[in-house]
This record gives C-alpha cells, sequence and structure tokens, in this order.
C-alpha cells in the first residue's frame, strides 16, 4: 500500500511528494504546531531539528493511504485515525474513502486531542469500530493531486537508488526521518553501514523518477 503523504528530495507528499529546496511546505490542517491534524507531511529543502520516524510504505498499485485507524470512539461505531495526509478535505462529510477495499461515505469527523474522529456510513457500532483497529483509509491513486514542480509523493522516493556524483552507489532509501525542518533519507545496501542523506539544498543535486535514481554530494563526516 502506497503512502499519501508529501515529503522528499524536493518535496514529498504522503497524501507515510535539479536540486530543489526541500523544507515543509506549509500544511493546510487547521493549526499547525497548535494541536492541529498536520503533522508536516510536505518536506522541502532546509536544515533540521529533531528527528520523527514516518513508516515505510508497502507496495501496491491502485490505492494509497491517508490514514490508519487507531482505535474507536464512543459508542456509535465513530473512530480515531491517524492522518497521513496534508488535504484535510479527504475527512469532510461526504468524502468517499475505501476501507478493506469498500467504498466508505464519511458521515463526519471532528479533531480530538491530537487525533482525528471519523464516523464512516459503513461502521455503527462500538464492536465493528474496535475490530477496524490498525486498517488503512485509503483513496485510488487517481485521486491523488497534482504537486507543485518538484514535489514528490513518500512512495515515490521511498526504494529509489542513491548514487553519489562520482558514480558510486549508496544504496535504496528505505525510510524518511523527519527532523521538524527537513527531512533525512535513510539509505542501505550499497555498503557496511547505513549512510543517512540530509534532504538539502546541495547535498540533493538530482531526483529521476523515470529512472528511481537520486544523485546526491554527501557532506564530509556522513560517511
Amino acid at each position: 500500500m502506497k503512502y499519501g503523504v508529501c515529503r522528499g528530495a524536493k518535496p514529498l507528499c504522503r497524501e507515510s511528494e535539479g536540486a530543489p529546496q526541500i523544507q515543509f511546505l506549509p500544511p493546510s490542517w487547521p493549526g499547525r504546531g497548535t494541536g492541529g491534524w498536520s503533522k508536516g507531511l510536505f518536506s522541502t529543502l532546509v536544515p533540521g531539528s529533531p528527528t520523527l520516524r514516518h513508516p515505510a510504505p508497502s507496495q501496491s498499485t491502485e490505492f494509497v493511504v491517508v490514514g490508519r485507524v487507531t482505535g474507536s470512539w464512543g459508542t456509535a461505531g465513530e473512530l480515531k485515525v491517524e492522518v497521513f495526509t496534508d488535504f484535510p478535505q479527504r475527512f469532510s462529510p461526504g468524502s468517499v474513502l475505501y476501507l478493506d477495499g469498500r467504498a466508505a461515505r464519511v458521515v463526519r469527523s471532528r479533531q480530538h486531542k491530537g487525533s482525528l474522529v471519523v464516523k464512516l456510513d459503513l461502521v455503527n457500532d462500538r464492536t465493528h469500530a474496535q475490530s477496524l483497529r490498525g486498517k488503512d483509509l485509503t483513496i485510488h491513486e487517481r485521486e491523488l493531486r497534482t504537486l507543485p514542480g518538484g514535489s514528490y509523493y513518500y512512495f515515490q522516493i521511498i526504494g529509489i537508488g542513491v548514487w553519489t556524483e562520482d558514480g558510486e552507489y549508496l544504496g535504496d532509501v528505505k525510510e524518511i526521518l523527519s527532523t521538524g525542518s527537513n527531512d533525512v533519507y535513510l539509505v542501505r545496501g550499497g555498503g557496511d553501514k547505513d549512510v543517512l542523506v540530509p534532504s538539502l539544498e546541495g547535498v540533493v543535486l538530482e531526483v529521476s523518477l523515470d529512472q528511481k535514481r537520486m544523485v546526491v554530494r554527501l557532506p564530509e563526516g556522513l560517511r
């Protein structure tokens, strides 16, 4: 399953998206940094701070994850949801999401203590809601929004091969670490040790999605 979140060696978007500048793009969720839902799911080129981990996506060609059920709320079948999108409209009343491949319409949604509480028309009691813990809420890949130039979705960067400008293969991107101001790519497979590549202008020189190739210039001391 793909994660629709924006972040990357250029901005990425999780809807888990040359040498573009890579920084967190302002999320559209209400109140980033003020208890809103957004987790800064877009990224671009800038220096960073504390490290947060985001899940690497599993593979799929049709659906993109925009949320995950973390538990039930109340007795009417409401769900607590961890959000994997920068687009709050995904959970607006009337929106259609997919749960286990079945279309589910959003009846209502609200923020509660840092989580999103969502009522879907398919879920009408607490027992059913509890059974859905860990399930993904998805959209069709064709519904992904067009991103600004130089921006990518998580699933486009995870698994991409990384080379130095001198042609040395470092490995593939296995994980994207968010530092609050720039992303860091955990690259594994080309040597004995993992390599952490900061998503910064001057470090990430080129990204080719067609070739699944990223070219980087590693600062001294990163090896």
